[in-house]
């Protein structure tokens, strides 16, 4: 059996991590859109006291 070039280890490494990066990303991105409405109840609750006086 031969072995692989170092190259080709480093390219299918970095496109793993990329995968899982751009698994994770999504998996939050479709939690956050199903508790939008409770995003949005909590972000008017902790309106910045500064803002319209």
């Amino acid at each position: 059996m031969e072995k692989r070039p170092l190259g080709l280890v480093a390219i299918v490494l970095y496109k793993s991590f990329a995968a899982l990066l751009l698994m994770v990303t999504s998996i939050a991105l479709l939690l956050t859109l199903k508790n939008y409405q409770t995003l949005e109840a909590f972000s008017q609750n902790y309106v910045l006291e500064g803002k319209g006086t």
